[in-house]
């Protein structure tokens, strides 16, 4: 079990185990479930925002998780500094915090896709 908190400790480790596996995400707003689906990641990429977009003085960055097949992705936002999110990495997913959202990303097996 890892602990992490800065987003390039976070991204790293997100792009080495996490690329090119099926994983099913479960995203949360203020404690409220907002999304739940299944995808395969097929890359992994940082991408900061412009001026426009920004939390006080600091500016914003989205950790961009694009999908295998298609044109879909989600975005993990945080904000550019040291420490502004949190990760907890598991033997078999991850929880991540970051501003006010949390994503848990759990990797599929075909076993546990026949028990869900």
């Amino acid at each position: 079990m890892d602990k992490l908190s800065t987003f390039e400790d976070i991204f790293n480790k997100l792009f080495f185990e996490y690329k090119g596996i099926r994983v099913g995400v479960r995203v949360k707003q203020d404690g409220i479930e907002i999304a739940n689906f299944i995808t395969h990641i097929d890359n992994i990429v940082i991408k900061p925002l412009n001026k426009k977009y920004s939390k006080g003085n600091k500016r914003i960055g989205l950790i961009v998780i694009q999908e295998k097949k298609g044109e879909n992705c989600f975005n993990i936002p945080f904000i550019l500094d040291f420490n502004t999110m949190y990760a907890l990495f598991c033997k078999n997913g991850v929880n991540i915090k970051s501003m006010n959202m949390e994503f848990v990303i759990k990797r599929k097996t075909a076993q546990s896709e026949k028990s869900a």
